[in-house]
């Protein structure tokens, strides 16, 4: 396990910490989902009442107060409203009751707000000997309808699906733009630039489209790090008489777990680097100097430390014109690879 330590000013090959550096990719995108929500729309029921007071005080109601009629279907009233007070009949038999016509608008949509005239009403919870409303003709224009609309959750789901959407898009660009000398390891931390939906919650929509952009966060290391690394790591598995090549060192990891924060990642990996038998070219050559061919290739099958080699003479028909290798060593060039 190595840990990645993003803007750290130096390694600790000994503790297995790795300078990098964070680096973050901003991506835009879009994508669209089908909406979940369901909601009612439609109209309100409006329409006129009589109003009786059989009381012998004047009564006045502010625009906005409640009537309810029977199946607990609410109105209110348009405006405000006085309605006079009710008088004693000519020779006192009985009373005449105030009586007044005004508008009234269902409190909620539905065409179940539609009531038919002479359909009673309760005023202000008022008592039907004091109070009382009769519908003076058939209301209309209640109505309503089932539509599909924007749910919190369709908002959710859509930032969910474009947000990895963008990721796996981030991710492939890490990936191909490893190599050179600089490595990239995502530490599963994004977070959106910015959002706009199409729609709001509670709007009415058969879809719901995001546009967005995505900032994804990887680590940056270097394989000269990375080999410094491994060169502690593997020091005391190399063999006498060997060294490390040339080539970067190979890195294979798991997942990158990262810190909340990203502060630090943490890598299980599997570190490896090729090595190479340590040749000393000057005393091989030495060696070979004034040599027949076919006792340099001898001599050069027994070497241990070369697992191939060849030998050629340039020009190159002198291969066929000589026997011998040069005797001069800045004549004889060795190259080991």
């Amino acid at each position: 396990m190595i840990t990645l330590v993003p803007n750290a000013e130096s390694s600790d090959y000994q503790k297995l910490l790795l300078k990098a550096s964070l680096e973050e990719k901003t991506l835009s995108g879009e994508d669209v989902l089908t909406t979940t929500g369901v909601t009612l729309v439609g109209d309100k029921a409006t329409g006129k009442v009589t109003l009786f007071n059989k009381t012998k005080a004047e009564k006045t109601w502010n625009a906005g107060t409640q009537l309810t009629a029977d199946g607990d279907l609410h109105f209110v009233f348009n405006e405000t409203v006085t309605l006079p007070a009710a008088t004693e009949k000519s020779g006192g038999d009985g009373l005449d009751y105030g009586k007044l016509e005004t508008s009234v608008t269902a409190a909620e949509i539905g065409a179940e707000s539609n009531l038919k005239k002479e359909t009673k009403l309760r005023v202000d919870n008022s008592y039907d000997d004091e109070f009382s409303a009769t519908v003076l003709e058939d209301f209309t224009g209640g109505s309503s309808r089932e539509v599909k609309v924007v749910a919190k959750e369709d908002q959710d789901k859509l930032a969910e699906q474009l947000a990895e959407k963008l990721n796996q898009e981030a991710l492939k660009e890490y990936a191909a733009a490893n190599g050179g000398g600089t490595y990239y390891v995502p530490t599963g931390i994004y977070s959106f630039a910015s959002k706009n939906f199409s729609a709001k919650v509670g709007d009415e929509a058969d879809s719901l489209t995001l546009k967005a952009d995505l900032n994804v966060q990887a680590v940056k290391y270097t394989s000269s790090d990375l080999k410094e690394l491994a060169y502690e790591v593997l020091k005391n598995e190399l063999p006498e008489g060997y060294e490390f090549s040339s080539e970067d060192p190979s890195l294979l990891s798991d997942a990158a777990s990262a810190s909340a924060d990203a502060e630090t990642i943490q890598m299980k990996v599997q570190i490896s680097n090729k090595a190479q038998a340590k040749i000393d070219q000057d005393a091989l050559r030495a060696s070979l100097l004034g040599e027949s061919l076919e006792s340099a290739k001898q001599q050069l099958a027994n070497n241990q430390a070369l697992s191939q080699y060849t030998l050629h003479y340039q020009p190159a028909f002198l291969d066929r014109l000589l026997s011998t290798l040069p005797k001069q060593s800045q004549r004889l060039l060795i190259k080991v690879e």
